[in-house]
């Protein structure tokens, strides 16, 4: 089975007062053009399963050319036929109840899964469960969602965790909302095939977990993400 496995794509990040010939910030069409790469690897690698572990938008309110861009490339995925699980980062995510959650706009979509909540979201297939769980703002309620994943674990199918939060205090970036995961749950992952982060920057295993990575970011928000060297990450998980 194989997984692509990618997050942090800000759609709608701009930067800079420099425009393009199309009279579009340059910095803005980095980043859609960084996702068309994406769109294009997942044309190429075929994928079992695709997996964006959040961020997509650069803010929960996105401007209309971002959120056309997201509905145009996402209607080409979907077309593909490959099951798409996407949860809900820090940026994508309304600081209030007020707001309507940006990624709601994907749940008509027949391959593509959302999980938007600031709750723990179970998504099955006959083979595979996703144990998602996106950004909260209130992490106080982290651990129990984090307890309601782990009593949905089931042996006789494969475990995927998606998470957008700081596996290990060195991992934060310092935003708003933010929170980080419980050392004391690390054990968790030893009972996942592969768990899929988002939320930093830079493309890497986490610790000594062997099966716990963060795809990175598919371009550069600032100077500091010159760490970022990835922006698709496939793994081929070996059958049980």
């Amino acid at each position: 089975m194989r997984l692509l496995h990618f997050s942090d794509t800000h759609l709608g990040f701009n930067d800079l007062d420099v425009l393009n010939e199309a009279n579009i910030n340059q910095r803005e069409a980095d980043f859609y053009d960084a996702f068309l790469q994406v769109v294009e690897q997942i044309r190429v690698i075929k994928p079992d399963y695709i997996l964006h572990a959040g961020d997509l938008f650069h803010r929960s309110s996105p401007s209309n050319r971002a959120i056309t861009f997201a509905l145009e490339q996402f209607k080409i995925i979907d077309s593909l036929g490959i099951p798409c699980v996407m949860i809900a980062g820090n940026h994508s995510t309304p600081r209030t109840n007020l707001s309507s959650p940006i990624l709601k706009i994907f749940e008509n979509f027949q391959n593509i899964y959302v999980s938007y909540n600031q709750e723990y979201k179970k998504i099955e297939f006959e083979d595979i469960i996703f144990h998602t769980l996106p950004h909260m703002n209130d992490e106080t309620k982290a651990l129990s969602q984090i307890e309601l994943c782990e009593a949905n674990i089931d042996a006789t199918k494969r475990n995927i965790m998606m998470l957008h939060c700081s596996v290990g205090a060195h991992y934060l970036m310092a935003e708003f909302g933010e929170w980080v995961y419980p050392r004391e749950k690390e054990h968790l992952f030893g009972r996942m095939d592969y768990v899929a982060l988002g939320h930093w920057h830079g493309f890497g295993k986490v610790g000594k977990h062997e099966n716990v990575y963060y795809a990175g970011s598919t371009e550069r928000t600032s100077l500091n993400d010159t760490r970022a060297s990835f922006s698709v990450f496939s793994s081929s998980i070996s059958s049980l």
